[in-house]
């Protein structure tokens, strides 16, 4: 098997694992600004607006991936905030917030209560 085919095998395995995996949609489509995210939710996506992998991750909950899946886009649909950490530019997800950028993710937890997201 390809590397490529490896890769996409083992992110289709953590998408299932978490329960969350999906492929792009119609929603996607309509909304290409955003990873479609459902209320309670922590949405991470391979690619801008939802056309990749989706994980997502309940509110409350943490994620930690082995392979750090490059992930493109990040949307916080909880009421908490989130810390999205990654192997180089880790960040806090606000909210409401919806952030565009290519991280090489290893966890994504709920932010500690007044503290700050570990590095």
């Amino acid at each position: 098997m390809s590397r490529s085919g490896r890769a996409a095998v083992v992110g289709a395995v953590l998408a299932v694992a978490l329960g969350t995996g999906t492929t792009g949609s119609a929603a996607a489509a309509e909304d290409a600004a955003a990873v479609p995210c459902p209320v309670g939710f922590v949405c991470l996506s391979t690619d801008v607006g939802g056309a990749g992998v989706i994980y997502r991750l309940a509110e409350g909950t943490s994620a930690h991936f082995g392979s750090s899946p490059r992930i493109r886009e990040a949307t916080n649909n909880t009421r908490i905030d989130y810390c999205v950490i990654s192997t180089f530019n880790s960040y806090l997800l606000r909210p409401g917030e919806t952030r565009t950028q290519d991280s090489a993710v290893r966890s994504v937890i709920p932010r500690p209560t007044g503290g700050t997201c570990p590095a």
